[in-house]
C-alpha cells in the first residue's frame, strides 16, 4: 500500500534554501532534503527518533511531529518516566500518523486511543488480558486500514468471540493468533453474511478438524491456514497433517485433537479440491491398513516414508517440520509412516518439492543437529541464507560440516547437551556468521558454558538479549572468573539490556549476570520455590547500585498468594516513587521510573 504524502515543513525560507544549496555541499545531516530525512525516519523507532533528533533543533522537531510512525515497544524500550515523555512529546497527538504498533509492554497499550490510529496497518500484541483485549478488538473493527493483526490471548479468552470480531476486520489479510490455553474451539457465533478477507490466518492452538470446518466458511480468500499446539508438553499423541489444494492453498494441522477418521471425514468432503493429502498419524493407532484403503476410495495413490527413531530423513525439510514436534511430545518409532495421498502418481522428488514450498519451511530459522549434512536432496544446499535470522545448534561438532554463511542472522541459539568440550565452537562460527550482528544470544547450562559465553559476549558487542534455560548450578571456578579482567572489561563494554531466565537459577547467578550486565534494563523469571523471593528482593533492593538500569520486572506463573504478598511489600516500603502492576494469567509485571 502506498504511503500518504507528507505535508511538506515550512520552516525554512525557499529561497534562502536554495541560495544555501548553491553554495555550500551537503555535509551536515540536517542539510539534507526533508524527503531524505523522512526516508531515513522510516528505519527508526519513535523512541530512537525522540531521543536522537527530537531535541536538536525547531526543524527536526518539525519533522518529527510528521513523520509516519512505527512504534515497538517491548519491555526494554524504555523506562515508565522516559516513556511518558516521548508519548506526550510526539505520539499523544499524532496517533493519527500510526501505521505499525508493536506492544509488548502490557502497561504501554493503555495509553493509546486505537479509534484515532486511522492510518495504523500493523498491530502486534502480547498478553494485555482478556477484558482488555475485547474492548480493543470492538474498537479496531471501525479502522478500515488494519491489514496485520497478530496477538496473544491468555487465560478467560472467549474464542467465538475473538473470531466474530476478526472476521469484521474490513481489510484484514494476515492474523496470527496465539491461544494458550488448550480449549476445543465448539462453535462460533458469527452472523452467517460476515466473511473475512484474511489470506494467511496462524492458529497456535489444539484443534480438531471439526473446528477447522466451523473456520473455513468465513475465510473464503484463505491460502494458507496453520493450526498446531505449541503448549505441547504435557501433550501426547501428536499427529501431523498437512494438505495442498488445487488451487495451492494449503493447509497444515498439529495436535491431538484429531482421528484418522476425522481425516477421512474431511477429505470426504474436500476431495475434488485436494492435490496431496500428506500425513504422519501416531505410532499407537491401530489398523492402518484399513484406514489407508478406505482413504484411497477417495484418493486413489498412496507413497508412503518410513520413519526411524535417531535416523535421518532424506529430505532436510521434512525432517525440520518433525523436528519441530519430536523436540516436544511426537511419539516416532520404527512403524511411524508419513503417508502421501494423490489423485495420480507422484514421484519422490516431486513430492520433495511439495513438502519444501510449504510455507511452514521458509521460515526464519536453520538448525544444525546431529542429522546436519546427511540430506540426499538438494534442498540442503538450496537455503536462502539471506532469510534466516536464527540458527539453532544442538550439535556443535556438525558447525565445521556447514559450508553456508548466514549473512542476515542476529539470534543464535546453542542447544548442545552434551558435557564434550565446546571451546571449538568460537573459532568454527564465524565461518558461518557475523557476531558482530547478533542482538539475541541463547544457551543452556551456566555452569558448562559460561566461559563461552563470555568469549561469545566479547565477540558479539551488539548482542542486546540474553537467555538461559538453567543458571542454578555455578561454574566451578565461578570466583576466579569474575576477578578476571575480560570479565571487568566486558561488565564495562556489553550491551546486554535484556535477561531471560526460562526455568532454574539462584540468587548467586543472577548477581554474576547482573553484575556481568549493569546495563540490564528487563528481566524475566518464573517460579522457584528455594531461589524466587530471594532473588527478587535482591533485584528490587539494588535499584541504586547494581540495577540502577533496570526498570522492569516479570515473574512468570507465579501463585496468587506471593502475587499479593509482593504488591504489598512494593507499596508498604515505598520502594519506587512511580511505578505499575499488573497482574495477567498468574504474570506478574512490574514498570517503574529510572
Amino acid at each position: 500500500m502506498s504511503k500518504n504524502k507528507r505535508p511538506r515543513a515550512s520552516t525554512v525560507d525557499d529561497k534562502k534554501k536554495k541560495k544555501s544549496k548553491q553554495n555550500y555541499p551537503v555535509t551536515r545531516f540536517e542539510h539534507l532534503a526533508n524527503e531524505l530525512i523522512y526516508e531515513i525516519f522510516d528505519y527508526l523507532d519513535v523512541h530512537d527518533l525522540h531521543q536522537s533528533f527530537f531535541s536538536l533543533n525547531a526543524r527536526l522537531r518539525h519533522l518529527c511531529l510528521h513523520a509516519n510512525l512505527s512504534l515497538r515497544i517491548g519491555m526494554t524500550s524504555s523506562s515508565k518516566t522516559t516513556f511518558k515523555r516521548y508519548f506526550d512529546d510526539i505520539i499523544l497527538h499524532h496517533q493519527h500518523q500510526i501505521r505499525s504498533l508493536y506492544l509488548y509492554n502490557p502497561f504501554v497499550i493503555d495509553y493509546f486511543t486505537l479509534s484515532q490510529c486511522s492510518q495504523l496497518e500493523t498491530l502486534t500484541l502480547g498478553n494485555i488480558g482478556w477484558e482488555r483485549l475485547e474492548i480493543l478488538l470492538t474498537t479496531l473493527v471501525s479502522v478500515p486500514s488494519v491489514l496485520s493483526l497478530s496477538m496473544c490471548i491468555g487465560d478467560g479468552g472467549i474464542q467465538a468471540t475473538i473470531y466474530s470480531l476478526i472476521f469484521q476486520f474490513p481489510a484484514l489479510k494476515y492474523c496470527k493468533l496465539n491461544f494458550q490455553t488448550n480449549v476445543p474451539l465448539n462453535s462460533l457465533s458469527v452472523s452467517t453474511n460476515s466473511t473475512s478477507p484474511i489470506e494467511r490466518l496462524i492458529i497456535i492452538d489444539n484443534y480438531s478438524f471439526d473446528d477447522i470446518n466451523m473456520i473455513l466458511p468465513y475465510v473464503p480468500k484463505l491460502r494458507y491456514l496453520s493450526v498446531r499446539y505449541e503448549n505441547q508438553s504435557h501433550l501426547t499423541n501428536i499427529s501431523v497433517c498437512q494438505i495442498l489444494f488445487n488451487d495451492s492453498a494449503r493447509l497444515l494441522l498439529i495436535g491431538n485433537r484429531w482421528s484418522l477418521g476425522n481425516v477421512e471425514a474431511f477429505v470426504r468432503q474436500h476431495s475434488n479440491r485436494i492435490r496431496v493429502l500428506d500425513v504422519t498419524p501416531v505410532a499407537s493407532v491401530n489398523d492402518l491398513q484399513t484406514w489407508e484403503k478406505s482413504m484411497l476410495s477417495h484418493i486413489p495413490y498412496v507413497s508412503t516414508v518410513n520413519f526411524k527413531h535417531g535416523k535421518s530423513i532424506a529430505c532436510r525439510l521434512t525432517d525440520e517440520l518433525y523436528q519441530y514436534i519430536r523436540d516436544r511430545s511426537f511419539m516416532i518409532t520404527s512403524e511411524t509412516k508419513q503417508y502421501f495421498f494423490t489423485h495420480e502418481p507422484m514421484s519422490e522428488v516431486s513430492l520433495h518439492e511439495i513438502v519444501s514450498s510449504c510455507p511452514l519451511n521458509k521460515h526464519r530459522d536453520f538448525r544444525i543437529d546431529a542429522k546436519f549434512a546427511t540430506t540426499t536432496f538438494e534442498c540442503h544446499d538450496k537455503v536462502d541464507t539471506d532469510s534466516i535470522r536464527h540458527i539453532l545448534i544442538s550439535d556443535l561438532t556438525k558447525v565445521r560440516q556447514c559450508t553456508q554463511y548466514f549473512s542476515k542472522t542476529t539470534e543464535l541459539t546453542i542447544d548442545d547437551k552434551s558435557t564434550t568440550d565446546k571451546s571449538h565452537i568460537i573459532k568454527d562460527l564465524p565461518r558461518i556468521l557475523s557476531l558482530s550482528q547478533l542482538t539475541n544470544l541463547s544457551m543452556r547450562q551456566i555452569d558448562q558454558e559460561f566461559e563461552i559465553f563470555i568469549k561469545l559476549l566479547w565477540l558479539s558487542p551488539n548482542v542486546n538479549t540474553i537467555k538461559w534455560v538453567s543458571i542454578e548450578k555455578a561454574p566451578n571456578n565461578i570466583t576466579s572468573l569474575e576477578k578476571r579482567q575480560n570479565f571487568q572489561r566486558l561488565s564495562k563494554q556489553n550491551q546486554v539490556k535484556t535477561i531471560i531466565i526460562t526455568r532454574d537459577y539462584t540468587k548467586k547467578m543472577m548477581e554474576v549476570l547482573v553484575h556481568l550486565c549493569p546495563r540490564v534494563q528487563y528481566i524475566s523469571i518464573g517460579r522457584s520455590e528455594r531461589s524466587l523471593d530471594a532473588t527478587v528482593h535482591y533485584l528490587l533492593s539494588e535499584i541504586n547500585g547494581a540495577t540502577l538500569r533496570l526498570f522492569s520486572l516479570c515473574v512468570r506463573r507465579a501463585c496468587s498468594s506471593w502475587m499479593t504478598y509482593w504488591k504489598n511489600q512494593i507499596e508498604s516500603e515505598g520502594v519506587f516513587n512511580d511505578y505499575s502492576i499488573k497482574i495477567i494469567d498468574k504474570n506478574f509485571y512490574l514498570w517503574w521510573n529510572d
